[in-house]
């Protein structure tokens, strides 16, 4: 298949060599921004392919990704806002601490890779593929999880937040017991579980104090106030995403089957 990135050929190819990926991986600011920039405007008449790639840090609005291939590359602490990677090939990448917010990854493979301490709110990820991930210490706030495989994926102290899981038959009992059990407030689990939708609801501000901290970078929470303040309007503007974009869906009205 050809390979059209985009005009700085020099900066992005198809399976760049070592050497060409220790130069782009360089952490300078400038390269970043060229990295923002093109990803920010990247031609999307043909698969791009992303290889080893720092994109650590990295922010974007309204990007078109679709289909787009990204192996073995850095997003840890990324910012992704309103972009697109549906049927992108996302497997085997970090990002750990990074932020998703009203993206659509449909049928997006994401198998593989680690989401520890990562935050995704309101996104579509229908039909894609987490298998094998680690999403330890992750937050998941009403996103659409519909016929998403999750086989061997680690959901240890994992915040399930307003979400619809019923029909997601490889969760274990064993995720959800224990000291380090995935929690739940307004999740909808599947019923060979039995467990209540609402059992960790009181837990939540705790562990966002605990998982995120305040740091010098001024992100975090620095009491259990703050944080129940900040949670509770995250859970109304996605609940304002979905009503805005989509109606009718049983993980966002929280209908039981």
């Amino acid at each position: 298949m050809t390979n059209r990135v985009c005009e700085f050929e020099e900066w992005i190819g198809s399976k760049l060599s070592n050497s060409e990926s220790s130069e782009l991986n360089s952490e300078s600011s400038e390269k970043q921004n060229k990295l923002q920039t093109i990803l920010q405007n990247i031609v999307r008449e043909e698969t791009a392919y992303f290889w080893k790639v720092n994109f650590q840090e990295i922010e974007l609005w309204d990007s078109n990704l679709q289909k787009a291939e990204f192996w073995v590359s850095k997003l840890q602490k990324a910012r992704i806002y309103s972009s697109t990677f549906k049927e992108a090939d996302l497997s085997h990448n970090n990002f750990q601490e990074a932020v998703f917010s009203g993206s659509q990854f449909q049928k997006a493979n994401l198998s593989e890779s680690d989401f520890g301490n990562a935050r995704l709110v309101a996104n579509n990820l229908q039909g894609a593929n987490l298998s094998g991930s680690n999403l330890q210490k992750t937050i998941l706030i009403s996103n659409n999880f519909e016929e998403v495989k999750l086989s061997e994926i680690n959901l240890d102290n994992v915040f399930l937040v307003d979400m619809y899981l019923q029909t997601a038959k490889e969760l274990k009992e064993s995720q959800f017991f224990g000291d380090k059990s995935a929690l739940v407030c307004n999740t909808i689990l599947p019923d060979h579980l039995g467990i209540d939708k609402d059992r960790d609801c009181d837990k939540l501000a705790q562990w966002l104090l605990e998982n995120f901290p305040k740091k010098e970078d001024a992100s975090g929470y620095t009491s259990i106030e703050e944080a129940d303040k900040e949670i509770q309007a995250v859970r109304e503007q996605a609940m304002k995403y979905w009503e805005k974009n989509e109606t009718n869906i049983k993980w966002y009205s929280g209908e039981e089957e």
